[in-house]
Protein backbone atom coordinates (compact mmCIF):
# COMPACT_ATOMS: atom_id res chain seq x y z
CA UNK A 1 0.00 0.00 0.00
CA UNK A 2 1.08 3.32 -0.48
CA UNK A 3 1.72 5.18 2.95
CA UNK A 4 -0.19 8.65 3.87
CA UNK A 5 -0.88 11.35 7.30
CA UNK A 6 2.48 10.26 8.64
CA UNK A 7 2.72 11.41 12.52
CA UNK A 8 3.91 11.07 15.58
CA UNK A 9 2.04 8.35 16.43
CA UNK A 10 1.07 6.28 13.51
CA UNK A 11 -0.33 6.22 9.45
CA UNK A 12 -2.65 5.68 6.98
CA UNK A 13 -1.47 2.93 4.65
CA UNK A 14 -4.01 3.45 1.34
CA UNK A 15 -4.59 -0.11 0.39
CA UNK A 16 -7.51 -2.71 -0.81
CA UNK A 17 -5.68 -5.43 0.69
CA UNK A 18 -6.26 -4.65 4.67
CA UNK A 19 -5.79 -6.94 8.00
CA UNK A 20 -7.67 -7.54 10.98
CA UNK A 21 -7.33 -5.09 13.46
CA UNK A 22 -4.37 -5.90 16.35
CA UNK A 23 -2.18 -7.60 13.77
CA UNK A 24 1.45 -6.50 14.69
CA UNK A 25 2.87 -5.75 11.18
CA UNK A 26 6.64 -5.12 10.45
CA UNK A 27 6.98 -1.48 8.27
CA UNK A 28 10.00 -0.54 6.50
CA UNK A 29 10.31 2.95 4.93
CA UNK A 30 12.41 5.97 4.58
CA UNK A 31 12.79 9.77 5.14
CA UNK A 32 14.60 12.58 3.68
CA UNK A 33 16.17 13.56 6.44
CA UNK A 34 17.27 9.70 8.17
CA UNK A 35 20.14 7.83 5.86
CA UNK A 36 19.25 4.58 6.98
CA UNK A 37 15.44 3.02 6.29
CA UNK A 38 13.12 2.76 9.28
CA UNK A 39 12.77 -0.37 10.94
CA UNK A 40 9.31 -0.16 13.07
CA UNK A 41 6.55 -2.53 14.42
CA UNK A 42 3.10 -1.14 14.13
CA UNK A 43 -0.61 -2.39 15.00
CA UNK A 44 -3.61 -1.94 12.99
CA UNK A 45 -6.02 0.31 15.11
CA UNK A 46 -8.96 0.46 12.14
CA UNK A 47 -9.96 -0.44 9.09
CA UNK A 48 -11.44 1.44 6.19
CA UNK A 49 -13.37 -0.62 3.28
CA UNK A 50 -14.20 0.32 -0.22
CA UNK A 51 -17.50 1.72 0.37
CA UNK A 52 -18.31 5.70 -0.53
CA UNK A 53 -15.80 8.00 -1.95
CA UNK A 54 -12.57 7.88 0.80
CA UNK A 55 -9.30 5.24 0.35
CA UNK A 56 -9.91 1.90 1.52
CA UNK A 57 -6.96 1.37 4.51
CA UNK A 58 -6.05 0.76 7.49
CA UNK A 59 -4.81 3.01 10.53
CA UNK A 60 -1.55 1.91 11.82
CA UNK A 61 0.16 3.35 15.51
CA UNK A 62 3.43 2.63 16.09
CA UNK A 63 4.44 0.64 18.70
CA UNK A 64 7.76 0.72 21.31
CA UNK A 65 8.81 3.99 18.99
CA UNK A 66 12.21 5.16 20.32
CA UNK A 67 12.64 9.15 20.49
Amino acid sequence: GLSENLSEGGLFIATHQTMPIGTKIALNFALPSVEEPLKLEGEVRWVRDSSGSNMPGMGIRFVDLSE
